[in-house]
C-alpha cells in the first residue's frame, strides 16, 4: 500500500498529553524556573506511523553523524500518483547528539524524534507557549506543565478513551486500501503478507481474523479470475 498525500497530512495530527513528554530546557540564574520543553515520546511517534503509514510501510536507518551523534533516516513508502511509477520510498533525515543520560541510546532516540518532526509529526508543538515552570534543588520540575486545550486532540478529550471501530468497519476498511493498491498494480502476495501482518498485531477475535483474511483473499481472486 502506497501513503497518498491525505494520509500523509495525518502524520501532523494532535497528540494526547500522554504521548508527550517534557524536559528542561533554559533555567534562571539562581535555578529556581526552568523552561520546559516538550516533545512527542518514540512509542507514540512509531505508533502514529504504524497507524497512519501501516508497519510494513515505513523504516528507519542509523549512521553516525559527520561530527559525532547520531543520524536517522526516516522513509515513507509514498504514492506519487502514477499508476506506471508505483510508490517511492522517500527518506527524511535529522540527527541528534548522544545524550549525558543514556548515551547512544539518547542520541538514537533524539534523532528519530527530529527525523519525525521532517515529516510534520509533532511540529505544531514548536508553536506552543513557551511554559516556565517551578524546579526543586535537583533542578527537577515540581509539576509538569499542562498542554493547551488548543493544542490537544478535540476528538480525544483529556481522561477519556477514544472510542474505538468495530472489528468488522476496521478489517473493512484494510481490505479496501489492499484492494486499491492491487488494482493500482501491486502485487497480491505483498498486499496479502502486509495484510496478515496487520490484523494479526489488532488483537481481533479469531473468528474476525478468519474472517478478514477469508474475505481479502476471496476478492483478490475475484479481481484475478479470468474475465470471460
Amino acid at each position: 500500500m502506497y501513503i497518498s498525500p491525505d494520509q500523509l497530512r495525518r502524520l501532523a495530527d494532535f497528540f494526547p498529553e500522554d504521548d508527550l513528554e517534557w524536559r528542561i530546557g533554559s533555567t534562571t540564574r539562581d535555578n529556581k524556573k526552568g523552561m520546559a520543553l516538550v516533545y512527542v515520546t518514540n512509542r507514540a511517534i512509531m505508533a502514529r506511523l504504524d497507524d497512519v503509514c501501516g508497519p510494513g510501510n515505513w523504516q528507519n536507518q542509523y549512521m553516525s553523524g559527520p561530527g559525532g551523534g547520531v543520524l536517522c533516516g526516516l522513509s515513507i513508502l509514498v504514492d506519487r500518483g502514477d499508476p506506471d511509477r508505483g510508490g517511492e520510498w522517500v527518506t527524511k533525515w535529522d540527527g541528534a547528539e548522544n545524550t549525558d543520560y543514556e548515551g547512544v541510546k539518547g542520541g538514537l532516540s533524539g534523532s528519530m524524534k527530529r527525523a519525525a518532526v521532517q515529516w510534520g509529526i509533532g511540529r505544531y508543538l514548536y508553536e506552543m507557549p513557551q511554559q516556565w515552570v517551578e524546579l526543586d534543588d535537583r533542578k527537577r520540575m515540581k509539576r509538569s506543565p499542562r498542554v493547551p486545550a488548543n493544542f490537544l486532540p478535540q476528538a480525544a478529550p483529556r481522561q477519556q478513551t477514544p472510542k474505538k471501530e468495530k472489528p468488522s468497519v476496521q478489517i473493512g476498511a484494510r481490505i479496501e486500501d489492499a484492494m486499491r493498491a492491487v488494482g493500482n498494480g501491486l502485487g497480491p502476495n505483498n498486499e496479502t503478507a502486509a495484510f496478515h501482518q496487520w490484523i494479526d498485531a489488532q488483537g481481533f477475535p479469531s473468528d474476525a481474523i478468519a474472517w478478514g483474511k477469508k474475505t481479502l483473499a476471496d476478492s483478490i481472486a475475484d479481481v484475478l479470475a479470468p474475465k470471460g
